[in-house]
């Protein structure tokens, strides 16, 4: 599957960490369109706000109830904008 690209803001005064929780609804925003479905995705980790930082998630097509490994990094940090690439493992787990 081809990278897709996320912009995000971190939130709070100081913080240099993306929230899992964010980075899981982010990703469910960007990747469904990719499915054709509504996906879930759950991540363990925050992300850290710092050029090439990356956590593993995993991705769950419901339509299929298959789960893939989805990995997030990041790409550029410019102040509270966090642009990000999310890369889906090209066969299910």
């Amino acid at each position: 599957m081809v990278p897709a690209l996320a912009l995000m803001m971190m939130s709070g005064c100081g913080t240099s960490t993306v929230p899992a929780d964010d980075v899981a609804t982010e990703a469910e925003e960007v990747l469904g369109p990719e499915f054709g479905s509504e996906v879930t995705v759950e991540c363990d980790d925050d992300l850290p706000g710092e050029k090439d930082a990356e956590i593993t998630c995993l991705l769950t097509d419901p339509s299929t109830d298959d789960t893939y490994d989805m990995t997030a990094v990041v790409t550029e940090v410019d102040g509270s904008n966090v642009n990000m690439t999310f890369t889906v493992a090209p066969e299910p787990n």
